[in-house]
């Protein structure tokens, strides 16, 4: 039933993701989102309303070790969805339902056949449970490297270079861990007006501002 959703198979920055209302704008839609696919192909799916939530880990030796649970904070502009704006960490979406998206995760993994290497879902938490949105073998896009090792302990930048040199990386060993320093973060994602940049002034003042650790 309507509404759906269109979406590549294998493209991101959720291009190419548009929620259908009607029958009309279908054949549309899948025009679009074909054009956003590498191997021109799409899926359609219904849509759900829901909150969005990200897991973060490493697998090694076909168990997941999950780094964190954040949230996507999303804005929808029909027919585009899903655009993010921030992530947030400790996630609000997912508390008390740690162990069940921990379990779904084990599922999920093992259902793909993951054994080694980072992991990346994200699952929306919708009224009649919690659904799979998309699962990826790699570490997540929203400066993962800055936010993670801080809050929680875990190198992954250590990891992916070590696990993609020798097959396998053990994310328990002591050169992996790192600091915990902080309780919390918010990834802010900036959106600008098309355009081409000509300069760029204030970054100074952004990192020095209070709780800043990193602008880019």
């Amino acid at each position: 039933p309507f509404p759906l959703v269109v979406k590549p198979v294998d493209s991101q920055g959720q291009r190419g993701v548009l929620r259908v209302d009607t029958p009309g704008f279908l054949g549309e839609a899948c025009r679009e989102a074909i054009t956003h696919s590498r191997r021109g192909r799409i899926v359609i799916e219904t849509y759900h309303r829901h909150r969005e939530v990200t897991v973060s880990g490493w697998m090694h030796r076909g168990r997941p070790v999950i780094w964190a649970v954040t949230d996507r904070v999303t804005r929808e502009h029909p027919p585009c969805i899903g655009l993010c704006l921030a992530h947030r960490y400790p996630s609000l979406y997912a508390r008390g339902r740690e162990d069940e998206i921990g379990n779904l995760t084990r599922r999920c993994a093992a259902a793909l056949g993951m054994t080694e290497g980072p992991l990346y879902f994200q699952f929306l938490i919708t009224d009649d449970g919690i659904l799979v949105n998309e699962c990826a073998g790699r570490l997540g896009g929203a400066y993962e490297d800055i936010s993670l090792p801080p809050a929680c302990g875990s190198d992954p930048i250590g990891l992916l270079i070590d696990g993609s040199l020798e097959g396998s990386a053990d994310p328990s060993l002591s050169r992996y861990h790192t600091p915990v320093s902080a309780a919390a973060f918010s990834v802010p994602l900036i959106f600008c007006r098309p355009g081409k940049i000509a300069s760029l002034s204030g970054a100074r003042r952004v990192r020095a501002l209070p709780g800043v650790t990193a602008f880019s």
